[in-house]
């Protein structure tokens, strides 16, 4: 994939906050919780990029700030022919009618008190790009996530969640975006309902030509609907690749940990061991205190991103004799004792 061809490109990205709260600083509190380290991401131009991680690990976080919704301390975003390196950067207007983010919570992201023909249409009326009649737009837009004419009249409370979630990629699709930002699309939905929604992206995005930025926890949802995968680690991007070839062939030992417990398509349920903290990261790589694999160069040196085949990288010092298919359930997903202790001597 050429850069060419990029729709998206997150170069080193840093994304920090205040370690403590307001009265903590008042009372002299410091320091800041660096949440994206240096991250960097592209997406192709009409691709969906699946964004994986357990709970904490920063997906949201980077999702927020492509779309100007988180401080950038440091790296750049480049979408499309503008590049910003800050929030306050003047190009934001111009990038936020080219982008569209999907909330987590189809329903609590649409206003109780309007009826949802106002509300996939309320980005056209904020960017003053609403032309011709609105209920006509709005019927249009419902009729395109194949929801009937009537649905313009109802209020939030009177659909399901399925439906809602259809409402907000509705108002997603509003301005014609060339980027949608959907965090976690599937949560708390049926599995019949999962599986029309998915189907019903991958429909448009090739009817649309729209690119997607999909952050999920759910391995299964990555698989059905992506055409590259990225898995994040502590905010890091420690394996990308073409969907088929992580899930067949990963190389970084946290994918493989992933992939092991093919019963459960939850990765937050799936690896043993506490994720570090980010006040406190270990020192050289930041899995190696719950991997199995883990050498003494790990706690000295932090990997880089090693090029694989096919467009397949993953930050591991051992990731060409790593990559095959996924171990075992059975195997140890803790390192072994005589490891803990030389690590804990490291530290």
């Amino acid at each position: 994939m050429s850069k060419k061809d990029h729709l998206l490109e997150i170069d080193e990205l840093e994304v920090r906050y205040p370690a403590a709260g307001l009265f903590a600083r008042l009372r002299g509190a410091e320091g800041f919780v660096t949440v994206l380290p240096g991250t960097s991401l592209a997406i192709e131009r009409g691709t969906t990029v699946g964004l994986i991680g357990e709970s904490g690990s920063g997906k949201t976080t980077l999702g927020r700030a492509v779309m100007g919704l988180a401080p950038i301390s440091g790296g750049r975003i480049r979408l499309d022919r503008d590049t910003v390196t800050s929030r306050r950067d003047r190009l934001w207007p111009g990038m936020r009618r080219k982008t569209a983010f999907m909330f987590q919570d189809a329903v609590a992201s649409l206003d109780p008190r309007m009826r949802l023909g106002l509300s996939v249409t309320e980005p056209l009326v904020v960017h003053r790009m609403l032309e011709g009649d609105r209920r006509e737009k709005a019927i249009a837009l419902l009729g395109l996530v194949g929801l009937s004419p009537d649905f313009a009249d109802r209020y939030p409370h009177e659909i399901s969640g399925g439906q809602a979630r259809r409402v907000t990629v509705a108002r997603a699709l509003a301005l014609e975006p060339e980027l949608v930002v959907a965090d976690e699309p599937t949560a708390g939905l049926d599995l019949s309902v999962q599986g029309e929604l998915l189907n019903l992206l991958n429909d448009l995005q090739e009817r649309l030509h729209v690119s997607f930025l999909l952050i999920t926890h759910n391995l299964a949802v990555a698989r059905h609907v992506t055409d590259r995968i990225a898995i994040m680690y502590l905010g890091r991007i420690i394996e990308e690749g073409p969907s088929e070839t992580v899930f067949r062939a990963p190389a970084h030992p946290y994918t493989r940990a992933l992939l092991a417990a093919k019963e459960t398509v939850d990765v937050d349920r799936l690896i043993s061991g506490e994720v570090p903290s980010l006040k406190q990261r270990p020192a050289g790589c930041e899995f190696r205190t719950r991997c199995p694999i883990a050498r003494a160069l790990c706690a000295k040196k932090a990997p880089r991103p090693q090029r694989l085949e096919n467009g397949h990288s993953a930050a591991c010092h051992f990731a060409a004799t790593a990559q095959g298919s996924a171990p075992s359930p059975r195997d140890t997903l803790n390192p072994p004792e005589s490891q803990t202790k030389e690590d804990n001597d490291h530290e």
